[in-house]
């Protein structure tokens, strides 16, 4: 199996990274193949693709952080600047899932049965809790699985 990463920076010795190469070597051990996207890459986090407008320091981003955060109302320009950001991610992520083949497997199963699977990874840390609607949600060392009903449609 083909498996993805994605975060904002896979560099350096924070948790995620930690957490993510941690996850990514069980997963080659036991014989799936390992790909990565982020921001920031470190040199051995291979192989990958490099969306530098995914990290948390791209002046876009930055930007978008200073006029978000800290006011009470946001200008009609940045929201749209924010869903522009957001659907050139969406695409980059998507180029990655293709340049990799990387498997829908489980989104494919879910789809199926009517529920949307999300990963979330440093959100919890019960083994298994419920969600503030009262949905089921598992945990899976740092990886959460949470099942929902109604399948938002950006998302997928």
């Amino acid at each position: 199996m083909n498996i993805g990463f994605v975060s904002t920076r896979l560099a350096g010795t924070d948790g995620v990274t930690l957490e993510t190469v941690k996850w990514a070597r069980i997963c080659r051990d036991l014989g799936h193949s390992t790909f990565f996207c982020a921001g920031q890459l470190d040199p051995e986090i291979r192989p990958g693709l490099l969306v530098p407008e995914a990290h948390f320091t791209h002046p876009e981003v930055v930007s978008l952080q200073q006029r978000c955060f800290g006011v009470h109302t946001r200008a009609p320009e940045t929201t749209e600047q924010l869903h522009q950001l957001r659907r050139r991610l969406k695409a980059l992520i998507v180029e990655f899932v293709k340049k990799y083949s990387i498997d829908h497997w489980l989104r494919d199963l879910a789809q199926s049965e009517g529920v949307d699977m999300r990963f979330v990874a440093n959100r919890f840390s019960e083994t298994r809790q419920f969600d503030e609607k009262g949905e089921k949600i598992y945990r899976l060392d740092n990886l959460i699985v949470s099942a929902e009903h109604t399948p938002p449609s950006e998302f997928l």
